[in-house]
């Protein structure tokens, strides 16, 4: 596996969890890192007539869904300068990618309207899927996913509110969003005083967990809206 072959972004991909969290007064949307521009999309398809800005460093990945953006820019978030600010500024899956996401979400602080949310999510390192290939496999990085071979940075639930936190915004609501129903159901079962078994076939390695915690291990992305600090 090399960065080459990372796979290439669908143009139909849209976070909808993160989406479904704009709040129906917003009047302007900063989706940074857009990737094939599936919020604009989504956003345009439920009616949305207000203001919505890209920034993707990737020359043409949003060309599928230019189109609903008002502006695109082909920019890294370091060099994106504008007088503007903006009701929500949108991250989905973004902060795993960059080489100082704190920092970034720093700067970002001067691009939010006093009022505005912040929308933020992140692949959780505590799910099997990382579990099993970086601590009971060989640790091989893949084409997409919580092990793509892009990512460069980790956080769980703790981490992404303390970072959050430390960059000045007050985090309003933390949602989970799981791979599957069946994760889900799992996730949400009452096993008190008991331990799970993570094993992989390929390498013979365990891990147990406390079942207690298996929601914070079977969540597979964090959906987090925050707001500037008070």
């Amino acid at each position: 596996m090399s960065l080459q072959e990372k796979t290439t972004y669908s143009a139909g991909y849209a976070p909808i969890h993160l989406i479904d969290l704009v709040p129906a007064g917003a009047q302007s949307i900063l989706d940074v890192g857009a990737g094939p521009g599936g919020v604009g999309n989504v956003m345009r398809n439920r009616g949305f007539a207000g203001r919505i800005v890209a920034i993707e460093p990737v020359d043409g990945r949003i060309a599928p869904n230019a189109e609903f953006y008002n502006e695109i820019h082909t920019c890294h978030i370091e060099n994106f300068q504008t007088e503007q600010r903006f009701d929500v500024i949108m991250l989905a899956d973004v902060l795993e990618h960059l080489h100082d996401p704190w920092q970034a979400l720093n700067s970002l602080r001067h691009l939010l309207s006093p009022t505005g949310l912040l929308l933020v999510q992140v692949p959780n390192v505590m799910h099997p899927d990382f579990l099993l290939n970086f601590v009971c496999g060989d640790a091989q990085y893949v084409s997409a996913g919580i092990c793509d071979i892009t990512h460069i940075r980790w956080f769980n639930r703790l981490s992404i509110i303390r970072s959050l936190q430390e960059a000045g915004y007050t985090v309003k609501m933390v949602y989970r969003v799981f791979k599957n129903d069946q994760e889900r159901a799992t996730a949400n079962q009452s096993a008190s005083g008991q331990l799970m078994k993570l094993a992989n076939p390929q390498t013979g390695r365990e891990l147990l967990i406390p079942a207690t915690d298996l929601v914070d291990y079977l969540t597979y992305q964090y959906a987090v809206s925050a707001e500037l600090g008070k």
